[in-house]
């Protein structure tokens, strides 16, 4: 019986593989393997830095890609959002969301495509990102671009392009560090030499605290009669740090958003404008094209401080 059986299974299946040959029915195909991320997906669980240019804005603004998992993709950085094109009205935004839809493995170098989500109130507006590198796995350089839906932007004020370069895995503490931007030129001589970003020339980061520095002395208050450093809390965040500046002409705090260089020696920095007619006088010392002098730093270039 049991011979009988297995030479009814062997006459079946030849027969329907001479029938297959000879136009019969057809064989079946082989299974197909659903792309995988993984694979071809260099940017899994990495972090990347740099700027992101825009027409709207004084210079390229430091910018994280941070990318966690096989899909899923954040962009930090102090956007202006154009709500209204003919009244120039803009909204701010801190960072965009989304995720990888499509890698093109075809192409060299390799290009991820990337819906991005608004948050609010541009709910139902997507972005594509689309951002490249040189090689799989080992890339160090990246450029790309967020257009608006439909592959062209919604305003002209909301193309960006951004110029990145990968993070080590191990990113480096600003804990235990001092920070200042460059002598301002013309000024290496003089008795008091004048520093560029002067918010941030000098600061020191403790373990949770950061100090500010002036003529080489610590910036101190007053309480009941008992004069103690200006301490507030800052945080870093991978290579994101979330940090205060200070005026010390104005006796202002400013809140500050800087990135760390994969160097760790160099953090590219940025603030929001201040809304002068809430917060008075006083803004944040960066580079803006009204003062030509530029006594805040060369203007249309990122701000940049420097580990000391």
């Amino acid at each position: 019986m049991k011979y009988l059986v297995k030479t009814l299974i062997c006459w079946i299946t030849l027969s329907f593989c001479i029938s297959c040959k000879k136009g019969g029915m057809p064989a079946p195909s082989p299974p197909t393997t659903p792309p995988v991320l993984k694979k071809g997906y260099f940017f899994k669980n990495t972090e990347w830095v740099g700027t992101f240019h825009s027409i709207s804005q004084e210079y390229d603004a430091p910018c994280c890609l941070r990318c966690r998992g096989d899909t899923a993709m954040t962009v930090f950085g102090l956007f202006y959002y154009v709500v209204d094109v003919a009244t120039l009205n803009f909204s701010r935004i801190d960072s965009l969301r989304g995720k990888v839809t499509k890698i093109d493995t075809l192409t060299s170098p390799g290009t991820a495509i990337v819906d991005l989500s608004l948050p609010l109130p541009f709910v139902g507006q997507k972005l594509q990102f689309y951002i490249t590198s040189d090689k799989d796995n080992s890339a160090n350089y990246a450029k790309n671009k967020i257009f608006g839906s439909g592959g062209a932007p919604i305003s002209a004020y909301n193309f960006f392009t951004f110029n990145l370069a990968r993070c080590p895995d191990k990113i480096n503490s600003v804990k235990s560090s001092s920070w200042s931007g460059k002598v301002r030129p013309g000024t290496e001589t003089a008795q008091n030499p004048q520093y560029y970003y002067p918010d941030l020339s000098a600061i020191a980061f403790g373990d949770t605290e950061e100090q500010f520095f002036r003529n080489g002395k610590i910036i101190t208050y007053t309480l009941k009669d008992k004069v103690d450093p200006v301490k507030i809390l800052y945080r870093q965040n991978g290579s994101m740090v979330f940090f205060y500046g200070y005026d010390e002409i104005y006796d202002k705090i400013y809140p500050y958003f800087g990135v760390l260089a994969p160097d760790g020696k160099t953090m590219m920095v940025d603030a929001w404008a201040v809304d002068q007619s809430k917060y008075g006088y006083g803004s944040p010392r960066l580079p803006n094209y009204v003062d030509t002098n530029a006594p805040y730093g060369p203007n249309g270039v990122t701000p940049v401080i420097f580990k000391q």
